[in-house]
């Protein structure tokens, strides 16, 4: 139902006399997805079909102190894909089609949310067929793949005296090589993006592994990618996402630098993997919140991210552990002076991650009780700095079990446990009188709240 309780600061954040709790009353969240497989071969060919349905609805509770009561959004999807594969000694060759229609609605029609009356409805239809061609030879591995997709937006607004027809078309062109030895493994492709306005773009990648010993691999890869604006990215949906049509394909180059070492003990098996990571991005595409809590996807001259990635692995017959750490610096170089220098909206400084399991079984049943830790601190709020993000731990307990019946499975977790419902936020600049921080109300970077201790509770069952 989503009717947790949540921090109500009664749109006055500097004042702490009317500060109080709440209860959501708009964030019930109704969900249905069936997916369905069948596979089949004819001859040496194999065919899969897969098909998707899925529909959604939910409430639109307003961010920070805004409540809402009756904003809602849905959306529907339904795809359909056909593939083909026909392998012989050498080579293996493949083909496929697929279509997928999206269709989302959201509606204000009061204007809750204080950004206007909204009943809008989007269309998005995309259909594509890709084949490829691989080919190998002892330890060579040719890799050839063409793929042309195409999407049709069509958009009612409510405020706009026209419906809005878009259209789009991509074509990519691939082509990948692979040696494959008993230490040493690499990899180079190149591909080739072209859009319907004619604009052709380039991504190369190149990519080495090696394993000087038994239980060591180095590894370190180099890439060059690019990435068209999404039609959300460009048209919204009128509600806390806005769009921007004049989005430019974002460009970036990432380079990485790691090993992983891997031993045993006695009945322990153990890792340790460790990575350098660089990404320098043109026209970064980010969405970037405003002080009413509404994002428009914006293109960041250049950004930089760099870090390290770090992650130790205990594996027992009866149990296993895990503990990440990442360090991640960003920087956003903008034409605009007080956002240049700062760092990128969103993007925590340190993460760590423990997961702590163990497995036991009982009558043909089986139990995997666990527990894990996030811990996520430094990074803003806002790309101009003036919001910095307080630290966050989040704990969270779980139970997996297996039964005796084929298929059937239940996941029992409790997420969240103990997590405050409002943090204190330095205030930037720091005011001449008056308190250097205030309340807020845990939420994500755009400004929607968190929901607190929550449990949830799932049924799998595979025929």
């Amino acid at each position: 139902n989503g009717d947790y309780p949540y921090f109500f600061d009664n749109g006055t954040e500097y004042t702490r006399e009317d500060d109080g709790f709440a209860r959501r009353e708009n964030n019930s969240v109704r969900r249905i997805r069936l997916l369905y497989g069948a596979f089949a071969t004819l001859g040496d060919i194999h065919f899969r079909a897969y098909a998707l349905g899925s529909k959604s609805r939910n409430g639109v509770p307003g961010p920070g102190s805004i409540v809402t009561r009756s904003a809602f959004y849905e959306y529907q999807r339904g795809s359909l894909m056909l593939k083909a594969t026909k392998s012989a000694l050498v080579w293996r060759a493949s083909g496929g089609a697929w279509v997928e229609g999206l269709w989302d609605h959201y509606a204000d029609t009061l204007g809750e949310l204080g950004i206007g009356v909204s009943d809008d409805t989007s269309r998005i239809f995309t259909r594509g067929a890709m084949a490829s061609f691989q080919y190998g030879l002892q330890r060579h591995r040719l890799t050839l793949t063409a793929l042309g997709r195409f999407e049709t937006l069509r958009s009612d607004r409510f405020m706009a005296p026209q419906t809005q027809d878009e259209n789009r078309e991509q074509l990519h062109f691939g082509t990948r090589y692979r040696f494959v030895a008993k230490q040493l493994f690499v990899q180079t492709s190149a591909m080739a993006l072209c859009l319907s306005g004619m604009d052709c773009y380039q991504a190369l990648r190149g990519g080495i592994r090696y394993a000087p010993w038994r239980g060591l691999k180095l590894r370190t890869n180099i890439s060059s990618a690019v990435r068209v604006p999404t039609f959300m990215e460009m048209y919204g949906n009128t509600g806390a996402l806005k769009g921007n049509p004049a989005l430019k394909p974002e460009k970036s180059i990432s380079a990485d630098l790691g090993y992983t070492a891997k031993g045993k003990m006695g009945s322990f098996r153990g890792s340790l993997s460790q990575t350098l990571f660089f990404r320098s991005a043109d026209n970064l595409i980010q969405y970037i919140p405003n002080s009413q809590f509404i994002a428009r996807a914006e293109n960041i001259a250049e950004a930089r991210i760099m870090g390290a990635e770090n992650a130790v692995t205990l594996i027992h017959p009866r149990g296993r552990m895990k503990v990440a750490y990442t360090y991640m610096t960003t920087e956003n170089i903008s034409e605009l002076s007080y956002q240049n220098g700062q760092e990128l909206p969103g993007r925590s400084r340190h993460a760590i991650v423990t997961d702590l399991s163990t497995r036991f079984s009982y009558g043909g049943w089986g139990f995997t009780p666990s527990w894990e830790f996030t811990g996520l601190i430094g990074g803003n709020f806002d790309a101009s700095g003036r919001r910095p993000m307080p630290p966050r731990l989040f704990h969270s307990l779980a139970l997996f079990i297996t039964t005796p019946y084929k298929g059937v499975s239940f996941h029992l977790a409790y997420r969240n446990i103990g997590s405050p419902l409002y943090e204190m936020v330095e205030r930037r600049p720091q005011p001449a009188t008056g308190p250097a921080e205030y309340p807020q109300a845990v939420s994500n970077y755009l400004g929607y709240p968190i929901p607190g201790s929550t449990w949830f509770f799932t049924i799998s069952s595979s025929l």
